[in-house]
C-alpha cells in the first residue's frame, strides 16, 4: 500500500496528522525513509526506517495515536523537554500516546525530532542487521 492510498482511506482529522507528523519527522530526520508497514498489533502504519532498520512509527488505533520511538528507547534523555510540556499524553518506555494533534506541543515535538536525528543511531542499526544473520 502507498502513502497516499493509506491517507486516502483515513478520516480528515488522522489524515491532517498523519501529513502533519509526517512531514516533521522528514524535515528533521532526512536520514529515514517512510512507507506503509505494521508496527505491534496495528496493521498499517508509517514506519521510518533508517538503513532499513525500523527507527520511528506512527500509528493510529481506535482510540489514540501512537508515536514510537527507537531513538527514544535507546537514548530515553530526548524526550525530557518534550515530556514536561506536554499534557494529556501517556508516555512508555518508547513510545507515546495521545488523543489528537492538538495536544502535542508541535514546538517541543520539533525539538524532540532535532534531539533524536543528532543521536547516532548506528549501533542500534548494526546491533538489528547482526542480529538477522
Amino acid at each position: 500500500m502507498t502513502i497516499q492510498e493509506f491517507l486516502d482511506k483515513q478520516t480528515r482529522e488522522c489524515r491532517i496528522l498523519f501529513q502533519t507528523l509526517n512531514k516533521l519527522i522528514l524535515d528533521y530526520d532526512k536520514l529515514v525513509t517512510v512507507e506503509v508497514g505494521s508496527i505491534m498489533s496495528v496493521k498499517e502504519a508509517f514506519v521510518y526506517k533508517q538503513d532499513d532498520v525500523f527507527k520511528y512509527g506512527l500509528t493510529a488505533t481506535k482510540n489514540y495515536f501512537s508515536y514510537h520511538s527507537m531513538v527514544m528507547y535507546a537514548f530515553p534523555e530526548v524526550l525530557d523537554t518534550f515530556k514536561r510540556q506536554s499534557k494529556g499524553i501517556v508516555f512508555q518506555k518508547g513510545c507515546f500516546n495521545f488523543n489528537t494533534l492538538e495536544s502535542i506541543n508541535i514546538s517541543s515535538f520539533r525539538l524532540f525530532l532535532e534531539a533524536s536525528s543528532q543521536r547516532d543511531f548506528s549501533p542500534v542499526i548494526k546491533h538489528y542487521k547482526q542480529k538477522k544473520k
